[in-house]
C-alpha cells in the first residue's frame, strides 16, 4: 500500500464466481468507492487483507458453516476494523441464465448500493469514534433488526452483539441505544432508514 492509499476507503469482494464479483464491483464503484475483488480462497482473502487493509469485506456464503465461519476470522485477524458483508452464493450453476439475471438485479439495486455504501461513507466522515464493524452493528440495529438479528445475519453470537453495543455506548457516551443512533444520524454517520 502506498503513501496515497493509506486514507483510501476500499471494499474487498470474495466471491467464487467471476461474473458475480464483477457485477458487485460494478455496483460499489458506481456508488463512488473503491473496489477490488478476490477468488474464492482463503489464501488469497488473507493476501488482500494483509495488502489492502479494506474497510467493507463482502463475502459470498457458503451453504456449510465451516467456510463462513473460517472467512469471518479470517477477516476478524488480518483486517479487524472491517465491517463485513454477507451475501448470500446465489449462483450454483454458473450458466444458470435466471439465477444470473436475479443477482445482477438484487446487487444493482439501491438497497445493495446503500448496504455497502453507508458503512464506507460513515467511516469516511470523521471523526467517528466507532470502527467500521461498530458502524454496520450500529447500522443494522437502526434498522430495526433486534441484536440476534444481527448476530445471524454477521454468523455472530448475540453476546458478541452486545459486546459490541457497550462499546458502541462507551465511544457515543451514550446511555441507550436509542441515544447511540440518534446521534449518529445527527453526525452522518448511519443510515436515516
Amino acid at each position: 500500500m502506498t503513501a496515497g492509499e493509506a486514507h483510501q476507503e476500499i471494499v474487498l469482494i470474495h466471491h467464487p464466481r467471476n461474473l458475480v464479483r464483477e457485477a458487485l464491483v460494478e455496483v460499489v464503484r458506481a456508488s463512488g468507492v473503491n473496489a477490488i475483488h478476490t477468488s474464492d480462497s482463503q489464501a488469497t482473502l488473507m493476501a488482500a487483507l494483509i495488502t489492502h487493509q479494506p474497510t467493507v469485506v463482502v463475502l459470498a456464503v457458503p451453504s456449510h458453516a465451516g467456510y463462513r465461519r473460517d472467512a469471518n476470522r479470517t477477516v476478524e485477524t488480518w483486517a479487524p476494523n472491517a465491517a463485513v458483508i454477507e451475501i448470500p452464493r446465489y449462483l450454483d450453476h454458473p450458466h444458470d441464465e435466471t439465477r444470473l439475471a436475479d443477482i445482477m438485479h438484487r446487487l444493482k439495486s439501491p438497497g445493495a448500493i446503500r448496504q455497502i455504501a453507508t458503512v464506507v461513507y460513515a467511516r469516511a466522515s470523521d471523526p467517528c469514534p466507532l470502527t467500521a464493524r461498530e458502524i454496520f452493528v450500529l447500522n443494522e440495529l437502526a434498522s430495526g433488526l433486534t441484536s440476534e438479528q444481527v448476530a445471524t445475519r454477521m454468523s455472530l453470537s448475540k453476546k458478541t452483539i452486545d459486546s459490541y453495543k457497550s462499546k458502541i455506548f462507551k465511544r457515543l457516551d451514550v446511555q441507550s441505544l436509542l441515544q447511540a443512533i440518534n446521534k449518529s444520524r445527527l453526525q452522518g454517520w448511519i443510515d436515516d432508514h
